[in-house]
């Protein structure tokens, strides 16, 4: 399973919790030993993700 999917499975499953603690619970919950580094990098891929489907989904509602 890829970490990305890790992370937003740990965020679903905790909510709003630090990168320590959600590379804990990936670790116990997954076997998967991640730092809190990385954690703290997919928060943001993800954030930026969706920052951009948001655009798009806004320009096509715009569109005549």
């Amino acid at each position: 399973m890829r970490i990305v999917e890790v992370v937003r499975r740990a965020l679903l499953e905790l909510g709003h919790v630090s990168d320590e603690e959600l590379a804990g619970y990936v670790q116990d919950a997954f076997g998967i030993r991640t730092h809190p580094r990385l954690v703290s990098a997919v928060r943001r891929s993800m954030k930026e993700q969706e920052k951009a489907r948001s655009a798009r989904r806004r320009r096509a509602e715009c569109r005549p």
